[in-house]
């Protein structure tokens, strides 16, 4: 481990000393730029950093270059809080010591332009390659941690993230890339934007990308019968994605398809070891926005959609599972904004949902599992922020959600914002929220398990107690801090059923997690960025310390400007160990990643990124469909990119 940190900090030193030797590039987004980007997630509104009533992290397109991010969950890695488990069929995301093995990110809210993308059916949200969004098109994340449920409903416990996808104006014009790397990764991605003499911005991209996948030991099927231990390249993906916006006036229309395929390597569930097995899932989606004006104090806007998902499993038993899943919803939500003074606003909205149908299947032989369960959803919230003085600001909301065929819940938040000065900004928060039991877990069934549906099963809930404080300490330097309390209640999970003996899926977990954060934002006019974050917390149950939770974290990162003739950027993560299921503990670890780009020419520009640079051997912790505890992550890998940009 002292050998590692060396490292780090002569690469560190290194690159600092190469940064002062730049030409003195200036950076596009500046720490004061950054604390006025517009923030619309915290309210559905624009607001500002201090206005903002959460703690809140603003991942820019500038720090994605600057770091060689190419997913969502290269972003979470390097941001205040988060750590991520990949069981090789999926990576879920922690935060603030709760990340529970198989859950699918559930807990999470993940929007792409302010439209859900987590499943109907499961709940799902996709972190990882599986978003299948190049991140080359993205403009911003907004990361808005804490209960969100107040405005946005189920899912929105621990987070909700919000990726923002470049317009028109951003790209204007076209940019093509092509990449290749480890493990047999290649791929490409276009993005196109044009703004008419009339006024109409289109915006057009495609991304493809596939991964052959490495051959991966697993100790725990080390025999003749099971290859000895050795799945061969079936960590594999296949991801398309493809978006189109048409945007006037107050007027956008998008449309978008994303597709992935994974390998499963695992053997989950019992199947064959080292026999294909995969998971699929498609995306579908319209989505329709107007935006407008009433006199100087009113605003409606109004967002309807369509969202077709389909998703398919193969699963080799002594015959073959197939499981298929799908679901059509229609939708749409008018929120109003009304400014009652300059300095009091009122929020109000609805929300309506129809899954008409929604249907989960499974066939292995003659073994049949057929369920549908079509459902609708209806929302109401409100929510209120005022500023009595510039110093001191109020926030209160609620909003009911009700289920047709699963549980309903009310939510409410409420937020006090002290600015004693221009430089410093305490907010003390204080929100619920819930996750409603998806379909599956209320309604599946079957003989064979044997399993028994819950139809009465009560929502996930969450209470969130925080107190924030955002510290300007020079015009380069932005510190934030936070403590929090997390109560968590009704976690759903899989248990005997006392009388008849039969498993089904019950509310029958609790967690507390209580934590504090300090993170630190260090944006040079010279292109010089850092950063550096570090988080500790406790997550427990009655039983005692949750598995998959480590209690510290740290990270940080230096780069120069991604737009200087050559750039390089460097991040450090160091994770502490995390209890697995059975009440072992995985090693700490520490990785190093790294990005180096050069510009040829014009318009080209090659970049290398180098991901666990020092080839650390590490696990993260799994859930119980896998008869592994933990599962080692990659070594070092590396792809190289050339981009062309008209």
């Amino acid at each position: 481990m002292l050998k590692q940190i060396r490292t780090i900090a002569l690469v560190t030193v290194a690159l600092a000393a190469a940064a002062r030797a730049d030409d003195g590039t200036q950076s596009k987004l500046p720490l004061d730029q950054l604390l006025e980007t517009p923030i619309s997630t915290g309210a559905k509104y624009d607001q500002q950093l201090s206005s903002v009533a959460a703690s809140v992290t603003v991942i820019t397109a500038e720090e994605i270059e600057r770091y060689g991010w190419t997913s969502l969950a290269d972003v979470l890695q390097a941001t205040r809080g988060f750590y991520l488990t990949n069981d090789r069929n999926s990576i879920y995301a922690g935060l603030r010591g709760i990340g529970r093995p198989s859950d699918y990110n559930s807990r999470l809210l993940i929007l792409i332009d302010g439209q859900t993308v987590n499943s109907t059916i499961f709940g799902a949200a996709p972190v990882g390659n599986d978003l299948a969004l190049d991140l080359g098109m993205v403009e911003k994340i907004e990361i808005v941690r804490g209960p969100g449920s107040a405005l946005y409903g189920t899912h929105a416990m621990l987070a909700v993230i919000n990726v923002f996808t470049k317009n028109a104006d951003a790209i204007d014009g076209v940019t093509i890339s092509a990449l290749g790397g480890s493990h047999g990764k290649r791929g490409a991605a276009v993005r196109a934007g044009k703004v008419l003499a009339n006024g109409l911005r289109l915006t057009a991209s495609g991304s493809w990308q596939e991964t052959d996948g490495a051959d991966l030991f697993f100790p725990e099927y080390d025999s003749p019968q099971t290859n000895h231990g050795v799945s061969e390249k079936l960590d594999y993906e296949d991801l398309h994605g493809f978006r189109l916006t048409l945007e006037k006036g107050g007027f956008k229309l998008s449309a978008s398809t994303r597709t992935s395929t994974k390998g499963l390597p695992t053997a989950s569930f019992d199947t064959v070891f080292n026999a294909d097995s995969s998971a699929s899932w498609t995306d579908e989606l319209v989505v329709a926005e107007y935006r407008r004006k009433f006199g100087r104090n009113a605003t409606m806007e109004l967002r309807s959609y369509w969202d077709h998902g389909h998703g398919t499993g193969v699963y080799p038993y002594d015959v073959l599972g197939i499981e298929d899943s799908f679901s059509s919803t229609v939708g749409g939500e008018a929120r109003l904004h009304l400014d009652l003074s300059p300095n009091h606003r009122l929020t109000a909205g609805g929300e309506y949902a129809t899954s008409r149908p929604t249907t989960y299947g499974y066939v292995a032989g003659d073994f049949k599992v057929d369920l549908r369960r079509p459902y609708d959803v209806t929302s109401y919230y409100l929510q209120y922020e005022g500023h009595p003085s510039p110093r001191l600001g109020f926030v209160a909301g609620i909003r009911r959600d009700h289920f047709s065929a699963t549980a309903d819940a009310i939510n409410p938040r409420a937020a006090i914002l002290f600015t004693p000065n221009r430089s410093t900004t305490l907010k003390l928060l204080y929100g619920s929220a819930f996750r409603s039991p998806n379909v599956y877990e209320s309604f599946y069934e079957d003989s064979l398990t044997p399993w028994k549906a819950h139809p009465d099963l009560k929502p996930e809930t969450i209470r969130t107690t925080e107190l924030v404080w955002e510290q300007r300490l020079s015009p380069e330097t932005l510190l934030v801090g936070s403590a929090f309390r997390i109560n968590a209640d009704n976690l759903i999970d899989e248990e005997l059923e006392p009388v008849d003996q039969i498993y089904w899926y019950n509310n029958v977990g609790s967690m507390k997690s209580n934590g504090v954060e300090l993170g630190l934002n260090v944006r040079r006019t010279d292109g010089v960025w850092a950063h550096l974050s570090g988080s500790a917390q406790r997550a427990a149950t009655s039983e005692g310390l949750t598995s998959n939770s480590p209690r510290f974290l740290l990270k940080g990162g230096l780069s120069t400007s991604p737009w200087a003739p050559l750039h390089a950027g460097i991040e450090g993560i160091f994770e502490a160990s995390r209890r697995t299921r059975d009440g072992d503990k995985t090693d700490p670890f520490l990785l190093l990643n790294g990005v180096v780009s050069k510009q040829l020419g014009k318009s080209l520009r090659l970049a290398l990124t180098v991901r666990n640079l020092l080839d650390g051997r590490y696990s993260t912790p799994v859930g119980p469909e896998l008869l592994p505890q933990a599962i080692r992550q990659d070594g070092r890998t590396l792809m190289l990119k050339m981009t062309y940009e008209r």
